[in-house]
């Protein structure tokens, strides 16, 4: 079977935004599972010779709202983002920023030292390396 594209300019603004949604739904399809208001924050996940290294963009939140622990192989992430404006919105032109409860549970490919686990966070990124076993 033959498969034909839909939208083939960039410039149609219908198309892009056909695109854009359909990118979100597949990327962030995980989020439909989970309860009404929550989000799921981008990780990048990689590996060296000696630890595994989860990155995770959570911009906007408080270390203190941040929950990490680890249960069968698996890092656990979980917080709340809080709405924060500078001045009440009155009328929305764009809604792209999450705000509420997350959660983010990322198997791991390796078996990890999770006693020996540190994590920092620096401009709106947590850094998590696990030293592997």
């Amino acid at each position: 079977m033959e498969r034909k594209r839909i939208f083939t300019q960039r410039n149609d603004p219908f198309g892009r935004e056909i695109f854009r949604i359909v990118d979100c739904f597949y990327r962030e399809s995980t989020r439909f599972s989970m309860q009404w208001g929550a989000w799921v924050p981008r990780v990048d996940v990689y590996e060296t010779n000696d630890k595994i290294v989860v990155l995770v963009e959570i911009a906007g939140i408080k270390i203190q709202d941040i929950d990490i622990t680890f249960h069968e192989g698996k890092l656990i992430l979980r917080g709340t983002r809080q709405e924060n404006y500078i001045s009440e919105p009155e009328v929305y032109h764009r809604m792209e920023i999450n705000f509420g409860p997350f959660e983010r549970v990322i198997q791991l490919p390796v078996e990890v030292d999770a006693q020996n686990a540190e994590a920092s966070y620096n401009n709106g990124f947590l850094e998590i390396v696990l030293p592997k076993k």
